[in-house]
């Protein structure tokens, strides 16, 4: 069973690819980051915590392509979840705050 330790461990690899010169290199990263979502979301409620995952990587990241894919990246699990209350209003506002703050 995949558990968000599993998937956990994907994460850092991914962003990295996120700031790659190459655009379809960006956009397959992203499609595997919504797939670990899609993942997490279809089990347990209490485990999909996703927006931790990548929420340490919103402000870490001196590269401005990994700060805006990773800004498409909440746009796109917020626009797929169809359901606000799978995400913690506090994380997500202040990932994207710090975000913005460029």
């Amino acid at each position: 069973m995949l558990t968000s330790n599993s998937l956990g461990r994907y994460v850092p690899q991914l962003i990295k690819k996120l700031g790659d010169s190459k655009n379809i290199i960006r956009s397959e990263a992203i499609r595997a980051l919504i797939g670990i979502y899609e993942i997490m979301r279809s089990g347990e409620k209490s485990k999909n915590n996703f927006i931790a995952l990548i929420a340490p990587y919103l402000s870490n990241s001196s590269n401005w392509h990994i700060r805006e894919e990773l800004l498409n990246v909440l746009i796109i699990s917020f626009l797929k979840s169809g359901d606000f209350l799978d995400f913690e209003p506090f994380q997500v506002c202040d990932g994207i705050l710090r975000l913005l703050n460029d």
